[in-house]
């Protein structure tokens, strides 16, 4: 419906790009997004598991792609991490958000 203005996109981000391009519906769909953006950005695709199949058929929305295996599971484990959840209206977030920041301490957040 081009109600998303795709022209100045400077990043394509797929996660867990196996699932989505193995189905043909998504795959059709993200094709057509695709299409519509500038032909000059960045691509980024991931995946935790991945075919050789899917990995040429990811290769065909990239130029120069450069591909990043982490072939031991030991490697993707991540010590030490901590995760926090609440349940907030939209009006609470912002105040719980700032609360936590000065609460906790931490070299490294993901919000």
């Amino acid at each position: 419906e081009k109600d998303l203005q795709l022209d100045g996109l400077l990043h394509f981000v797929l996660d867990d790009c196996d699932q989505c391009l193995d189905r043909p519906d998504v795959q059709q769909d993200i094709r057509r997004i695709f299409d519509e953006t500038p032909r000059r950005k960045q691509v980024m695709m991931f995946s935790a598991t991945m075919s050789k199949e899917m990995r040429d058929l990811c290769k065909k929305f990239m130029q120069d792609p450069l591909e990043i295996r982490v072939d031991e599971e030991s490697k993707l484990t991540l010590h030490g991490l901590l995760q926090y959840y609440v349940k907030l209206t939209e009006k609470e977030k912002n105040r719980k958000l700032n609360d936590c920041l000065d609460a906790l301490e931490f070299n490294q957040v993901v919000i």
